[in-house]
């Protein structure tokens, strides 16, 4: 995740930043055996640093389309601006998903799992 560069915008006002999303291709090939689906993709940022925030954005559609190979990796996912932040610095950030998966035909089970995302401030 990084900030979009916007020459004509103010430079010490908040940055708009954009997510560049992909899923591993190991990690596809065994969600299609296991008949995985993505229930639910929520990005969360968590800036422990003035100004506090922690912002929550619903990536799901995103990783969907991927999973499904109706988008083509990776993604750019536009945010705007973070809590009207400046800066992402002291900031971490994950996407929390929610799967369901099928293995060896049994009743599908749901799955937490939570994937870091580098934070370019």
């Amino acid at each position: 995740m990084g900030p979009v560069s916007e020459p004509n915008g103010d430079p010490g006002g908040p940055k708009p930043y954009s997510l560049a999303a992909d899923l591993d291709p190991g990690w596809m090939t065994l969600a299609h055996q296991n008949h995985t689906t993505i229930e639910s993709a929520i990005l969360v940022i968590d800036c422990k640093n003035d100004p506090l925030i922690k912002e929550r954005v619903d990536v799901t559609p995103q990783f969907q389309d991927l999973l499904s190979g109706t988008a083509m990796p990776p993604v750019k996912i536009n945010l705007g601006t973070v809590g009207g932040r400046t800066t992402l610095a002291g900031c971490s950030s994950s996407v929390d998903f929610t799967l369901l998966v099928t293995v060896d035909g049994e009743a599908p089970f749901k799955r937490s799992v939570q994937s870091p995302v580098y934070v370019d401030p």
